[in-house]
């Protein structure tokens, strides 16, 4: 008569299985919480050589950085405004939140001046 004991790698290989569709599940479920963290690990990533550029230049760590963010920033906002505009160009409703938004940019921020970006009709 066969025994049906399983050995050491058979539990070993099913734990392992059990561990890879746990994590699977708590990637997905997780996932609103990873992706910005995964975004500043990459970003962190790709601009610790220019941060450390600029300390040898006698920069500080964290004036470096914060001028690379806000380069950064500035050209993420340039573009996205250039998208819009060319957007807005060839699509008079895809864009006109943002253009709204910067027409109203001078009244919005003088004292108690409102600004609405996504306003329903």
């Amino acid at each position: 008569m066969e025994s049906t004991e399983r050995g050491p790698l058979a539990s070993a290989v099913a734990m392992w299985i059990v561990a890879a569709v746990a994590l699977l599940f708590l990637l997905r479920s997780a996932g609103q919480l990873l992706i910005p963290i995964v975004f500043a690990i990459l970003i962190s990533y790709v601009l610790e050589p220019l941060v450390s550029w600029l300390a040898a230049h006698h920069v500080p760590r964290l004036a470096g950085a914060s001028i690379l963010m806000l380069i950064l920033a500035g050209v993420g906002g340039w573009s996205g405004a250039v998208v819009a505009g060319e957007l807005d160009t060839r699509d008079a409703t895809a864009a006109l939140g943002f253009v709204n938004a910067m027409t109203d940019l001078p009244q919005a921020t003088s004292k108690g001046g409102s600004l609405y970006i996504f306003g329903l009709p």
